[in-house]
C-alpha cells in the first residue's frame, strides 16, 4: 500500500469518527446565522469535506491503468 493510500485510509477513518457526532446528541446551540441548527452546519461541512476527499481519491490515489485491477 502506498503512502498515498495509508493517508486516505487515515481521512476516510477520521471522517468516519467526526460523522458519529457523539459530543454533539440534543445539542442547539450555537445557532449559525441565528437559525442555522448545529448539527445542520455541522453535517454540511461534514459532507463538503468528504466531497473534497472524494475528488482527491478520484485525481490522485485512483490507479490511472485501469488494467490493475
Amino acid at each position: 500500500m502506498s503512502l498515498r493510500e495509508r493517508i486516505f485510509v487515515l481521512i476516510l477513518v477520521l471522517f468516519v469518527v467526526l460523522h458519529l457526532d457523539l459530543w454533539g446528541w440534543g445539542r442547539i446551540e450555537p445557532m449559525l446565522f441565528g437559525w442555522i441548527p448545529y448539527h445542520i452546519w455541522y453535517h454540511g461541512l461534514l459532507t463538503l469535506g468528504v466531497a473534497l476527499c472524494m475528488i482527491w481519491l478520484i485525481v490522485r490515489v485512483w490507479p490511472r491503468d485501469s488494467s490493475q485491477f
